[in-house]
């Protein structure tokens, strides 16, 4: 801090991706700006402006924490809101001595000059893997019409004829004369008589189920670095 007749200059940048969260998760605003200490490099108090405000509200960056996007500090929406705020582009030692007396800081802030910095938000790439459904072929079931030759066994029937003689050894009949006589006997067999006929022999149909795969997915991301730099002076 300085002599209130001899303020620190400050530097003022607008920052509006983190937001300030009270100590119970409340919103308060989001972080405007960041006054740090000279000497040291840390920062000392978080500029948090709320949405439609002209002024800033400063809190104490200790006891403050900050998880992605969203920094908690260590006080209540009340004790944040009832804070003196800034409208200047400077901190002098009255204004401290205020900002250290609403907070009821365990011990005043050491004289230091204090300026605002803009903090600096790292990101990176992050994989995000999707899947989608897509045609990798096509099965198709096809019947067509062959000729191939069959061969099946039959059993037919068939009569013959045979000539028997049996001997009688008597006298014939009365009356019986020499002469020429004749006796005719149909004789029949069976013959294979072929028909087609169209049967159903067999059901073919086309089942899918699926199966799981692990792949492996090989990619570049790319990723921010913070790093200080220093120059003479």
């Amino acid at each position: 801090m300085q002599d209130s007749d001899q303020p620190a200059k400050l530097q003022r940048a607008r920052r509006d991706e983190l937001v300030v969260e009270a100590e119970d998760g409340e919103a308060i605003g989001r972080v405007d700006s960041l006054y740090y200490d000279l000497e040291t490099g840390r920062p000392a108090w978080i500029g948090v402006r709320a949405e439609g405000d002209q002024l800033r509200t400063l809190v104490p960056v200790e006891g403050s924490r900050a998880t992605g996007e969203v920094v908690r500090v260590g006080f209540p929406r009340a004790v944040v809101d009832a804070a003196p705020r800034v409208e200047a582009e400077e901190i002098d030692e009255l204004t401290e001595r205020r900002l250290v007396d609403h907070y009821d800081l365990p011990r005043p802030l050491e004289e230091r000059e204090t300026a605002v910095i803009t903090p600096i938000v790292r990101h990176e790439e992050a994989l995000s893997i999707a899947k989608e459904r897509t045609e990798t072929g096509r099965v198709r079931l096809r019947k067509w019409v062959e000729t191939e030759p069959v061969t099946v066994e039959v059993a037919l029937e068939r009569e013959t004829v045979r000539v028997t003689r049996e001997p009688i050894g008597r006298p014939a009949r009365e009356g019986v004369e020499l002469g020429e006589d004749e006796i005719s006997v149909s004789v029949y067999a069976e013959r294979p008589v072929v028909e087609k006929r169209v049967v159903a022999v067999e059901r073919v149909r086309l089942e899918k189920s699926v199966e799981l795969d692990d792949v492996t997915i090989e990619e570049e991301l790319r990723v921010e670095r913070v790093a200080t730099e220093e120059s003479d002076g």
